[in-house]
This record gives C-alpha cells, sequence and structure tokens, in this order.
C-alpha cells in the first residue's frame, strides 16, 4: 500500500434483503434508459462537491459516502455541507482493514452522516438503498437515472500511477480494496472523484477502463426513494422441506420438485399466498411467489414442515 494513499473497502457480505434498483424504477413506474440510448459521454450535472482526501487512512467508504451524500444534499438544499469523514468513518466500524459499502449504505438510513463535530446527522439521512448491477449498462443507466453512486473493488499497485485522464493502467499486484464515487462514464470506462486530493490522476479523478469494471464487487445508490412495499415473507427453518412448482402458461400446477433447506434458518419476501390449482384440476395448493433471494421468481409450496410464511 502506498504511504500517502489509503485504501479500505472489504467485499460486502450478501444479505438478500438488499432492494435491487430494478425495484426504484417498479416503485416510480419509469422504465431504465435502454443501452442504445444512452448517451455518450455522460456526467451528472454540476457543481459538484470538491474532491476529498483520505490520507493513509484506510477511509476510502466513508469519504466515498460523503461525495456521494453530498451532491445529493445540494440538489436538495443548494450548498454542500460540511461532513465529518471521520467520525461516520467510526461510526461504520472502520478497522484497520476497512469497511464495508454496504454499511455505510445501511448508515445513511438508520442515522443519517454526521457533520463536522459529529452533530445533526438526521438531516443527511437517505430513504433507502439499493443494490446496483455492475454490469456496464446497469451501472450506465443507474448513473444517468439517479445520479452518481458508489462503488467498491480490488486495487491494485498499478492503479497508484493512472495514465493521462486519469486513466487506470492494466492491473498487477493486487494489494487491497477500494471504494470510489462514480459520477460519469466515457468510452474508455466509468469515471468520478477518488478520495486522494485534487493531486492525484486527472485533477483527483479515475477512469476505470470497461474492460476492468467486471472485477467490480459492488455499485450501491443511497436515494430519497422510499422502499417499495413489502406485505409477505416466506420463512425456512434449517431442515425445512422445500416444493418447487413447475407451472403450465395458464398458472396451473404441472409437476414439482422436492429439496431440504440444509442452510441456517432464512427468510426472503414473497408475493401474497394464493391458491393454484393442478393442470387436471383433481387438487388445488397454497403457493407463493418469491421475489428474492435464492429462489427469486420460483412458486413454493406456502406450508410444509419448516416453511412459513407471514404478514408483515
Amino acid at each position: 500500500m502506498s504511504v500517502e494513499y489509503g485504501l479500505g473497502a472489504l467485499p460486502s457480505p450478501e444479505d438478500e434483503r438488499d432492494y435491487q434498483l430494478a425495484e426504484v424504477y417498479a416503485a416510480l413506474g419509469i422504465e431504465p434508459v435502454a443501452s442504445a440510448a444512452l448517451p455518450m459521454p455522460f456526467r451528472v450535472a454540476g457543481p459538484w462537491p470538491p474532491v476529498l482526501k483520505q490520507g493513509n487512512t484506510p477511509t476510502c467508504v466513508s469519504h466515498a459516502t460523503s461525495s456521494h451524500k453530498a451532491y445529493q444534499d445540494f440538489r436538495d438544499r443548494g450548498f454542500f455541507p460540511q461532513l465529518d469523514e471521520f467520525e461516520f468513518a467510526r461510526r461504520i466500524n472502520t478497522t484497520a482493514a476497512g469497511a464495508y459499502v454496504r454499511w455505510a449504505m445501511a448508515e445513511l438510513v438508520r442515522t443519517g452522516y454526521p457533520e463536522a463535530g459529529g452533530a445533526n446527522a438526521a438531516a443527511h439521512r437517505s430513504k433507502a438503498f439499493y443494490a446496483i448491477p455492475t454490469n456496464p449498462d446497469g451501472l450506465q443507466a443507474a448513473v444517468v437515472d439517479f445520479g452518481p453512486i458508489v462503488i467498491a473493488g480490488p486495487w491494485y499497485r498499478s492503479w497508484f500511477n493512472p495514465g493521462p485522464g486519469g486513466v487506470l493502467p492494466a492491473p498487477d499486484t493486487k494489494i487491497g480494496g477500494h471504494a470510489l464515487e462514480v459520477d460519469g462514464y466515457n468510452a474508455v470506462g466509468i469515471e468520478g472523484p477518488n478520495s486522494w486530493g485534487p493531486h492525484w490522476g486527472d485533477h483527483g479523478r479515475f477512469t476505470l477502463p470497461w474492460r476492468h469494471v467486471g472485477g467490480l464487487w459492488e455499485a450501491w445508490k443511497a436515494i430519497d426513494v422510499p422502499p417499495p412495499p413489502i406485505a409477505w415473507r416466506i420463512h425456512l427453518a434449517h431442515g425445512a422441506q422445500i416444493r418447487r412448482y413447475v407451472l403450465d402458461a395458464a398458472g396451473r400446477i404441472t409437476g414439482w420438485t422436492d429439496e431440504l433447506w440444509q442452510f441456517a434458518a432464512s427468510s426472503a419476501p414473497c408475493e401474497e399466498p394464493v391458491k393454484r390449482r393442478t393442470a387436471n384440476g383433481r387438487s388445488t395448493a397454497l403457493t407463493v411467489r418469491v421475489i428474492r433471494g435464492k429462489y427469486a421468481g420460483q412458486i413454493l409450496a406456502a406450508s410444509r414442515l419448516g416453511v412459513t410464511v407471514k404478514a408483515i
């Protein structure tokens, strides 16, 4: 690691409860910008927050989140707040190894981002956070439709010294993880401010070439759009008897497969239970369609040993 430039991102643990950005589009009743219609190049409208400087501390997650929130707050209030990146780093349990971006997003929703001195965090809260697909089309559409996002992924020794325009060169030795804000893209790749001061890269900015985007761990967006209402959850105990139904075009049951849930107890959002008739019309079964998680989009039996469905 560079003596001058700190890193500090860790891959966020997966959580099936995370909202996906597709649910924002559904909640707002809009369609993502089609890939053929995406503008090239694109950068969110300024003014932009000043480039931050984390020094050699492992606080890239809190700094990238600060830039993310400051841009949003400027749009809401007309000025950039003085946020306290190091206090926020403490609140998201940043260690010498770093922190998780997902925890930073959750903290924005739970208590907000504190101002200098640790005060007034509630004035800088978000309504919800959403996971973004890390493919080029998903990243571009998210930035065009909703503004800056935060990414995290591996960092390589060669990337401490970007080329002209802040373009990150071919990766060599992986030395850690780094979180960055993305506020645009161009023909070369996605771009945004780093948190290493205005003298690094292109006036403090980077461009991650498209050919390296596939190596990203994750991408997130905190937004002032409430999460979509989810009224039902399916709960699976360890050892639960899972029955997955096969349906015909009319939604009737034509077959099923059985398996055991061999993992720890878990739950996922689902649609309201409905009775479905078998194709031969001789019997019915109470079923649910799972919304997220391992069985997303699949039809499961709503009541078997270790399986319960509840309204929330």
